[in-house]
């Protein structure tokens, strides 16, 4: 099912306390309240879904609730992802990563981690495998807000939302597609 992820900037950010992620995501109305009296790592999207994931194109077609849905059809939720080592996310195609100062081609070996020393062959500049242009098609991270039945390119986050995960997390937040 092809996602929209959101997960910091800095690979090794994990909330302390998973809950209070989504208190943050429930206050801003991005997710509703779960039924369940376990806590949940999948929600329904809230009341300011289509004000904090914004649409791009002339129509949009993506459904919001489970119950007026036909059978079959897919509907969007939001899972938080949380993983104990820092963890790549792509899709199903291998994701292509780029040089972030001069845009080459990087080869990366198949052992490469996110903390790996990269030395583009092209321009010279070395930087972390986490850092490389990704093309927002994978990401590093331990924490991940994934909004699935998203295509790519089809929504992107709100500054709202952006800016409120900035403020919980202390670090800045990104986003990718996943198919």
């Amino acid at each position: 099912m092809p996602s929209l992820l959101l997960h910091a900037d800095d690979p090794r950010w994990h909330p302390a306390d998973p809950r209070s992620l989504a208190a943050i995501l429930l206050e801003l109305g991005l997710i509703r309240p779960s039924a369940a009296s376990e806590p949940v790592a999948e929600f329904q999207a809230g009341e300011q879904f289509l004000r904090l994931v914004m649409f791009l194109g002339c129509s949009p077609h993506v459904l919001l609730d489970a119950e007026t849905a036909a059978q079959g059809q897919v509907v969007c939720h939001i899972r938080l992802r949380s993983y104990r080592d820092v963890t790549l996310l792509a899709g199903k195609t291998k994701p292509s990563a780029r040089c972030a100062n001069c845009r080459a081609a990087a080869e990366l070996s198949s052992t490469a981690s996110f903390e790996t020393g990269y030395r583009c062959r092209q321009c010279g500049s070395e930087s972390r495998v986490s850092d490389l242009d990704w093309r927002q098609c994978a990401g590093f991270g331990r924490c991940f807000v994934e909004v699935s039945g998203i295509h790519p390119h089809e929504a992107v986050p709100s500054d709202k939302l952006l800016n409120a995960l900035v403020a919980y997390s202390q670090c800045n937040w990104k986003y990718f597609y996943m198919y």
